[in-house]
């Protein structure tokens, strides 16, 4: 093993670990293995539990959710505060490229976890929003369990592609 980043590499297994967010997501490490070439971001997971699976999953689960203004962020926030769950917020701007570059790994990963709120906001359009979280560099990963902040992830924790 050596270091990679803030990444540990497993080179016997040729996966990407990060142990970012222990408490959100399911091992995602055997869908990347699924690839030749772990070119793509990894999370490592504890304590996730599959739960059964929904027959009709509400159109806003699965899915990341644009907040376009203040009364569509403080409707969505006020759902994750009624409903315990645990609300990823993804502070993004449309000129960032780091944030292009996670959208779909989000995009998946909120796929996979229709338990969890996955939100998106454009520090451009709310800025108040942004100043509120105290956001000063995207992209940034605000966790929050019951409208209060329990984690953040800042630019500097993200992998960029690393190829053998």
């Amino acid at each position: 093993m050596y270091k990679v980043g803030i990444a540990t590499r497993c080179s016997s297994h040729n996966n990407y670990i990060m142990g970012a967010f222990p408490f959100l997501f399911p091992p995602i490490n055997s869908w990347l293995n699924s690839k030749k070439k772990q070119r793509i971001l990894g999370f490592r997971v504890l304590g996730w539990k599959k739960k059964k699976k929904q027959k009709e999953m509400a159109s806003e689960e699965g899915q990341v959710i644009g907040c376009h203004s203040v009364e569509e962020w403080k409707q969505h926030f006020q759902k994750g505060v009624e409903s315990k769950k645990l609300v990823v917020v993804d502070f993004t701007a449309s000129w960032c490229g780091p944030c292009r570059f996670i959208a779909p790994i989000l995009a998946e990963i909120a796929k996979k976890t229709p338990h969890v709120i996955f939100l998106k906001v454009d520090v451009d359009e709310l800025k108040n929003v942004a100043e509120e979280f105290k956001v000063e560099a995207m992209p940034t990963l605000l966790f929050l369990k019951e409208g209060k902040e329990v984690d953040r992830k800042h630019p500097r924790f993200f992998l960029l592609n690393v190829s053998d």
